[in-house]
């Protein structure tokens, strides 16, 4: 219940520490001394005070160890080979890691897919646009070179780097 003239006692902590009374007209503490007893902060304050020093320790490395894992490097899984197919039946696998020359028999003729320096690519082809040599050299899982005339695949298998092709709004 509010006193006569709307003024009412606010109970506060002096800068001495000692509690002393004031009449406030502006309703209750000034903005500048924001009061920190409410039933909130009690409970705050108790949750903090119930930690121990093991409960910290204990949080606090889990808490290392989580952002520890964020900077860590995927393991690498198995390592990408070339797989070369074509038609007939035709099929090579072989590691990028060896470099080499592989024929694919087609039924224009023959193309010729090179491995070198980690990837693979189509030197020649017997097909009128020459698009798979265009293509370029393939080297993480996924990629592919394609001659359709020829019928000839070349795609590179093994644990993909979850990298992104593509993404949409």
């Amino acid at each position: 219940m509010w006193p006569a003239g709307g003024l009412h006692m606010v109970r506060r902590l002096s800068g001495g520490g000692a509690a002393t009374d004031r009449d406030d007209a502006a309703g209750g503490a000034s903005p500048a001394a924001p009061r920190a007893d409410g039933p909130a902060s009690r409970a705050a304050q108790r949750a903090v005070a119930a930690l121990t020093r093991a409960d910290r320790l204990v949080f606090y490395t889990l808490v290392g160890l989580g952002v520890a894992l964020l900077f860590l490097p995927r393991g690498a899984g198995e390592p990408a080979a070339l797989v070369v197919e074509g038609t007939g039946g035709y099929r090579s696998v072989a590691p990028l890691s060896e470099d080499g020359r592989i024929e694919v028999p087609g039924p224009l003729g023959t193309t010729v897919v090179e491995v070198r320096d980690g990837a693979a690519r189509v030197v020649s082809s017997p097909c009128p646009q020459k698009t798979c040599i265009a293509m370029g050299a393939v080297a993480e899982p996924g990629d592919i070179a394609v001659c359709v005339p020829n019928g000839v695949i070349v795609r590179i298998e093994g644990d993909a780097t979850q990298r992104l092709d593509a993404t949409t709004r």
